[in-house]
Order: structure tokens, then C-alpha cells, then sequence
């Protein structure tokens, strides 16, 4: 039968939740983490195994700050935590305070949207 997508989330789609960012940096990547792990759990998926693919997998960078997201936010994803980026990088305080208090701001949304 193939596999089938149970969720799926962009983070074109943060900003519709409030994000003011660019959509390809390391906070969105992590909130697009986050969202869709909401989403999937809403959706009775409690684990998932991350594929990135041909990506050369780098520590820190955007697919382990999305691994970060969907982590936090409960997803069950085998993986090593020394592959996330800092708490600092992930949650935009690295660009800027603004940044920073956005990415709260739009995790709260994605809290009250998904539950």
C-alpha cells in the first residue's frame, strides 16, 4: 500500500501562526518541527523515524533544529540530542531579541492551534 502521511507541515505555513521571519532559518525550521509533531500527535502518531534523505547530515543545522521541534513538542524519534542546534540558535535569540520573542509568541499559537 505504500506509506501514508498522517501530517504535514511547511514553514511557508508559520505565517498564518504569527511568524515574522524568514521561513529558512533555524527557529522556523524548529517551529515547522514543532508544528507538525502537534499535528501528527492530534493525528494518534506518537513515533517517527526521521529520514533526511541524500542531505549530508551537518550537527546543528536546520533538519536536526525540525528533529528539535518534533522532540519538544512530544514526538517519540529516536535520534542522539547532540545533533540539535543550542536552545539559543533554535529559539531565534542568536539573531535577535525581536526574533526570539516572536518564536514564543508563534510556539504559543501552534500550542493553541494543535493543542
Amino acid at each position: 500500500e505504500g506509506d501514508k502521511t498522517k501530517a504535514f507541515f511547511t514553514s511557508f505555513a508559520l505565517k498564518e501562526l504569527g511568524w515574522k521571519g524568514h521561513n529558512g532559518n533555524l527557529p522556523a525550521a524548529y517551529l515547522a518541527g514543532y508544528a507538525c509533531a502537534k499535528k501528527a500527535l492530534k493525528e494518534g502518531v506518537s513515533e517517527a523515524v526521521l529520514d533526511i534523505g541524500l542531505l549530508s547530515p551537518v550537527h546543528g543545522s536546520r533538519v536536526f533544529a525540525a528533529l528539535k521541534g518534533a522532540v519538544e513538542a512530544g514526538l517519540k524519534v529516536p535520534c542522539d540530542e547532540t545533533v540539535f542546534p543550542s536552545q539559543e540558535r533554535a529559539s531565534g535569540k542568536h539573531i535577535s531579541e525581536e526574533t526570539a520573542k516572536n518564536f514564543e509568541n508563534t510556539r504559543k499559537a501552534i500550542d493553541r492551534t494543535f493543542g
